[in-house]
Parts: structure tokens; C-alpha cells; sequence
């Protein structure tokens, strides 16, 4: 795919974007049960997305220490520096250093869909 070799390591390529699509999907919950319009939850969920992009170096290389810092709680940055160790063939343990924080994030997202959808509830 893309004139990539992923070597044996699909799994883990999956494994990233499985992670990736759970914390797109839990914020997208979240939002749809704080704000009960619709177009609101979408604009607020693409500006969240259009943000991660940017502090992660998404858009442009990353300016600084303190962006480069804040990086390190995005969704992207995670997830971009676990594709790029397998695409470039590194160890098990510098890709797994990249997963686990994304399935912390992924946890503290479903931890935090849990406790948004227990006290707003759903709405019909």
C-alpha cells in the first residue's frame, strides 16, 4: 500500500488505526451528548481534529519546545510515530512505546464517553 513495505507487521498497523478510529468515535459521542444539535457537536469535533493536526506537525514541522511538547497529547502525534517506526523497520519496543499511549488515550476516552453518557443520558 502507497509503495510502503510494512514488513509482518500489519497487526500493529491495524492494531494504530483501530486505536485511532475508538478515540475518533468516543469524542464524537462525547460531543453528541454534551451538545444536543447536531451541526454543533460536528463543528466542535472538526475543530478538535483540525487542532490535533496542528500541534502534532501535522500541517508544518512543529515550531519550538513548548508545541513540541503539547504534541505529545495528541491523538495524531501518537499514532503518526508508530506508523512511522514500522514503516521504517524499527524494533518491537520503539513501536510499542507509540502504542501505549495511544491506548491509554483510547482508555481515558471511554472512561470519559462512560461517564458523560451515565450523567447526560441519551437523548431521543
Amino acid at each position: 500500500m502507497y509503495g510502503v513495505d510494512w514488513g509482518n507487521r500489519l497487526l500493529l498497523v491495524l492494531l494504530i488505526a483501530g486505536l485511532v478510529i475508538l478515540v475518533s468515535m468516543s469524542l464524537s459521542v462525547v460531543l453528541s451528548l454534551l451538545f444536543p444539535n447536531g451541526a454543533t457537536a460536528k463543528a466542535l469535533l472538526q475543530v478538535l481534529i483540525i487542532a490535533m493536526t496542528f500541534l502534532s506537525g501535522g500541517f508544518s514541522p512543529v515550531p519550538g519546545e513548548f508545541m513540541r511538547q503539547l504534541s505529545l497529547f495528541t491523538v495524531n502525534h501518537w499514532a503518526f510515530q508508530g506508523l512511522l517506526r514500522i514503516m521504517l523497520a524499527g524494533e518491537l519496543p520503539g513501536v510499542m512505546s507509540s502504542i501505549v499511549p495511544l491506548l491509554w488515550i483510547a482508555a481515558a476516552c471511554l472512561l470519559l464517553m462512560v461517564v458523560v453518557y451515565r450523567k447526560v443520558g441519551y437523548r431521543e
